[in-house]
């Protein structure tokens, strides 16, 4: 199947999937997952992410951080729970805890 190029702002509520290229920034409420292949160029807000492809760009999460082993990260993460399968690659900071969650409400 042929996948899209995106630019600009994404907003959602509930799940939402990249599977091609974005660029711009993301900020949602709900889990975005960046699936194998993908390359997303952008601020990530959102309450869960799953990266399995190709991130550059800070990325705040509400509740956890998954890394596959495919994915590639060049950013810095904050979420409370971040999870590092073996293979991953990260190029920035990784802030976990309750102090990396954020304490603003916006969406």
């Amino acid at each position: 199947p042929q996948q899209g190029h995106f630019e600009g702002l994404l907003t959602f509520s509930g799940s939402a999937a990249v599977l091609g290229t974005f660029s711009g920034e993301v900020r949602a409420s709900g889990r975005l997952r960046i699936g194998p292949g993908a390359l997303v160029e952008a601020n990530v807000h959102v309450d869960e992410l799953i990266v399995e492809g190709f991130l550059r760009g800070d990325v705040h999460a509400r509740t956890r951080v998954e890394l596959a082993p495919s994915a590639r990260v060049e950013g810095h993460l904050h979420a409370p729970r971040v999870e590092l399968r073996d293979g991953c690659r990260v190029r920035g900071r990784c802030r976990s805890g309750e102090a990396a969650a954020p304490t603003d409400s916006k969406r």
